[in-house]
């Protein structure tokens, strides 16, 4: 038998044994000691909640703490939709939490009296009275088919993935079909199902082209006013024309305008000659675009009593010549479909126009009524809304005879 190896086995099982036993004990001592207790705790998002679940940490050893704790947290904090624990030794713990997106102020129309509501994006709900700029969902028949919030949830999270305010998207669920409405733009959308397949469709078709203003100010010598005009367009300049949402505001020199149903513009008038007016949009996002539009020069038919239709014709204007995105129309018969070739923007410095023959080809002989219109174009201040800005001046109209050579 060799003890000399026996002793040395022993010896080995001796130190392992030794070493696991002081593992063990400063383990222990490190979980019992007071140097490790939790005494702080800072939270990231300090919103109201109730702490309490997590404040009971206290006086904890620190290596203890886990994600066993927090059950009773997440039930007395519903809107909570996720939290974690950093723990900063020797005794803080740093809670990290992130409350539930708000997805839709939802309208249940169903009951007596309706009840109104938020919905979260982890499907908590919280009764409100006021929509605070969320899309928003009527119901106004049912009954609800299971799931059916749910699908709402990925129908705004899908939506606003395009550059959509989703605050301008209104829906409505009919007991059958759901519908979703944006402006003058409308949506089929079927029964409340695959509702994120469909939000791309809508998120693609309302983001195709951006939405699209002018602004004018027309200066009218016949009638001696000034008009004040902004349209509001989606899919460009020839769209749809838009009314503003109530959450959105449009100045004229510090005063609304009316709107005009018929022509789908927002005007004030002006009595006299004003060459420049302050113009002032307040978007959704309460973002600002101040634009002072100008008429740059104005302009008048010279004294004139005829015009040759065959033969070509150099027409002044009484005004300043051309200047830089400028452009002058002479207007025959007051049709603007029947408007001479314009001096276009290169033409800067010219201070009249060539009638040649074939522009007069389609008028009788006779009594004609003439008029000049100038238009500048005013840059401008403004994202996709807002982005062109035109002076306009348009000139008395003139009686003159149009006869052949």
């Amino acid at each position: 038998m060799n003890y000399g190896e026996i002793e040395r086995q022993t010896f080995k099982t001796f130190l392992a044994f030794a070493g696991l036993l002081i593992a063990t004990m400063l383990i222990f001592l490190n979980i019992t000691s007071n140097f490790y207790r939790v005494s702080n705790i800072a939270y990231t998002n300090d919103t109201d909640l109730n702490k309490t679940s997590l404040e009971n940490l206290k006086g904890t050893s620190i290596w203890l703490v886990d994600d066993t704790y927090l059950d009773s947290f997440y039930s007395a904090n519903p809107l909570v939709e996720r939290i974690s624990i950093i723990k900063e030794l020797p005794n803080t713990l740093v809670i990290d939490v992130s409350i539930s997106e708000k997805i839709a102020y939802i309208q249940d129309n169903r009951q007596s009296p309706p009840r109104a509501f938020v919905l979260h994006k982890n499907l908590y709900i919280d009764d409100v009275e006021t929509n605070t700029g969320l899309l928003s969902v009527k119901i106004s028949n049912g009954p609800l088919r299971e799931g059916f919030y749910e699908e709402i949830v990925t129908f705004v999270m899908t939506l606003k993935k395009y550059s959509i305010n989703i605050s301008n998207v209104d829906m409505e669920f009919d007991g059958t079909s759901i519908f979703a409405t944006h402006f003058n733009s409308n949506f089929d959308l079927g029964d409340p199902s695959d509702l994120a397949r469909k939000a791309s469709v809508v998120g693609y078709y309302l983001t195709e082209e951006p939405c699209n203003g002018e602004i004018r100010l027309v200066y009218s010598e016949e009638l001696d006013s000034t008009y004040s005009r902004v349209t509001f367009k989606h899919n460009g300049k020839y769209g749809t024309s838009l009314k503003l949402s109530s959450k959105s505001l449009l100045t004229i020199d510090g005063n609304i305008p009316y709107f005009n149903a018929g022509f789908m513009w927002y005007q004030s008038v002006f009595n006299g000659f004003n060459s420049s007016v302050e113009f002032s949009y307040v978007d959704l996002d309460d973002n600002t675009y101040d634009n002072t539009i100008q008429i740059l020069n104005p302009i008048e038919v010279p004294n004139i009593d005829t015009i040759y239709k065959d033969s070509t014709l150099y027409f002044p204007w009484v005004g300043n010549p051309i200047e830089e995105n400028e452009v002058v129309w002479l207007v025959v018969d007051g049709d603007l479909e029947n408007k001479i070739p314009y001096i276009s923007i290169d033409s800067v410095g010219n201070n009249g126009l060539y009638i040649v023959p074939d522009s007069l080809s389609s008028l009788s002989l006779g009594e004609v009524s003439i008029h000049f219109e100038r238009w500048y174009q005013n840059s401008v201040d403004g994202n996709s809304v807002g982005s062109m800005g035109y002076g306009h001046y348009i000139s008395k109209k003139r009686q003159v005879r149009l006869v052949s050579n």
